[in-house]
């Protein structure tokens, strides 16, 4: 569940999403798939701040910089972030995963725990994750 990979981190620190704008359009990471994906993984986040600034900061320098690792060595296809502009009560950043197997992020679950070992954490503002936002969901997808 990529829930557990997310709660790795707070301890240590849809294709098409409507109604979301990527974070930093100009920052985009991975927008073309590597390989080919077969498993969609998003994760939903509520920023403490009604703006995610800080959260979204979070996220691109550490979820990312150990996507980034993970995306190379392919077991990741892409990873993106999306910000609600609605503000959405429930969630207002969304993390969005691709994956070169259908179990998504089980199918990496050995590998991701060495790629978050060797992660040195980098707070925002002297904050960890827990204390800019609070994950309130998952979803994997499959490709139709």
């Amino acid at each position: 569940m990529l829930l557990d990979r997310r709660l790795l981190l707070l301890g240590s620190g849809f294709i098409g999403l409507a109604g979301c704008a990527t974070a930093n359009a100009g920052d985009r990471h991975s927008a073309r798939p590597s390989h080919e994906t077969k498993a969609i993984e998003l994760t939903f986040l509520r920023s403490v701040d009604p703006d995610p600034e800080r959260a979204a900061q979070f996220i691109k320098t550490n979820w990312f910089a150990m996507d980034a690792v993970a995306q190379s060595r392919g077991l990741m296809t892409f990873f993106n972030l999306h910000v609600d502009p609605a503000r959405n009560e429930d969630w207002n950043l969304a993390v969005q995963v691709g994956y070169p197997h259908e179990r998504g992020f089980d199918s990496i679950r050995t590998e991701w725990a060495e790629i978050v070992a060797a992660h040195k954490t980098v707070l925002i503002d002297g904050k960890r994750l827990v204390e800019l936002a609070t994950i309130v969901g998952t979803r994997r997808l499959l490709p139709a």
